[in-house]
């Protein structure tokens, strides 16, 4: 969110904080697609050119498999954490925005990881990413 004309204001850092506690679903419903529908495709592309550029060993299917599950898992919770040290000091909370994103992201991985470890693995199967 902008904090609007007088971002140079002392406190300026402490609305942004404050305002991000209302996150809306549209945010939080466009982070999760973006982490774990985006990311996980954008793995695969990344590993298929490690490959192919010979950054990376194809040989073994399990470190394929765990540089793709990589991609596809949910944000981490340190990022919860370093949200409470930053508002604390400003003397703001954001934790229960950021709470709601992770709690939301956690949710749908459910699905999404299940999803996207059936791709992987059917890919490792097929040959996908030999050189």
């Amino acid at each position: 969110m902008y904090p609007g004309p007088d971002a140079d204001a002392p406190d300026a850092d402490l609305r942004v904080v404050n305002a991000a506690a209302g996150v809306r679903l549209q945010v939080i419903a466009g982070v999760c697609v973006v982490r774990l529908v985006l990311s996980p495709l954008f793995g695969i592309a990344l590993v298929w050119l490690g490959v192919r550029v010979g950054a990376i060993v194809a040989d073994d299917p399990v470190l394929l498999l765990v540089l793709l599950i990589e991609s596809a898992m949910p944000t981490a919770m340190n990022l919860q954490l370093l949200t409470d040290v930053i508002a604390a000091g400003r003397g703001g909370d954001a934790s229960r925005s950021m709470a709601r994103m992770l709690a939301a992201q956690y949710l749908a991985s459910v699905f999404s990881i299940t999803v996207f470890l059936s791709i992987f693995l059917t890919l490792i199967k097929a040959n996908f990413f030999a050189p």
